[in-house]
């Protein structure tokens, strides 16, 4: 897995935005349970990560992207 300074560096960047504790998305990140991340999100933004999460090919396109494999690296996913 990542290390935790970029972990935590991760976690702090995510928490602005999520309106978590950068504990708690560690412990996400950390346990593989991403459901308390995504309840923090909007009914809209939810519901876009399902519609994406849902189909197939946009699945396959956004794994492709080299911008989310780096991301998936510096996981170590």
């Amino acid at each position: 897995m990542a290390n935790d300074k970029q972990m935590e560096n991760i976690a702090k960047m995510l928490s602005k935005k999520l309106n978590m504790s950068s504990d708690e998305i560690v412990d996400s990140m950390k346990s593989g349970n991403v459901n308390p991340v995504l309840n923090s999100l909007s009914s809209e933004q939810r519901s876009k990560v399902n519609s994406i999460l849902s189909n197939p090919e946009i699945t396959k396109k956004l794994m492709e992207d080299k911008g989310v494999q780096d991301i998936l690296r510096k996981l170590d996913l």
